[in-house]
């Protein structure tokens, strides 16, 4: 039996959100986490950050965060999870309709909605109704 690198994980790590895909650090996470809770760095930079799960749990523990990647989408996963600070019942409507949407068009329409939303309210303009 081979000894485990990290035999004092007792970690509990925040829910984070995003995608499965391969390169996904999710499964890493809480090793991540215990490793910097060991060493206990003020700003956490995430160089590969994709969905941005490790920003996202750094971010909720406090930690100031810098996140980057090449990927263009990992850029709207941060500004979603990382920039925005709505409260979640401004966005629940939409949330709802993605939940129960049919179809690509339905779910295209619906997402635009939403990041158009959330642009409208980084920018202080009325939010956009779906009617």
């Amino acid at each position: 039996m081979t000894p485990s690198m990290f035999p004092d994980l007792i970690f509990n790590f925040p829910e984070t959100e995003g995608v499965k895909y391969a390169g996904s650090k999710l499964k890493l996470l809480p090793y991540i986490l215990q490793l910097a809770h060991k060493v206990k760095p003020k700003t956490v930079f995430d160089g590969f950050a994709g969905t941005t799960r490790v920003s996202q749990a750094f971010a909720q523990l406090g930690y100031k965060v810098i996140s980057n990647d090449i990927a263009v989408w990992s850029k709207i996963f941060g500004l979603c999870y990382l920039k925005n600070r709505g409260d979640r019942k401004f966005y629940q409507e939409i949330i709802d309709q993605m939940k129960f949407s049919r179809g690509r068009a339905a779910t295209y329409r619906i997402g635009i909605l939403f990041f158009l939303n959330f642009v409208a309210e980084l920018r202080g303009i009325k939010p956009i109704r779906n009617d």
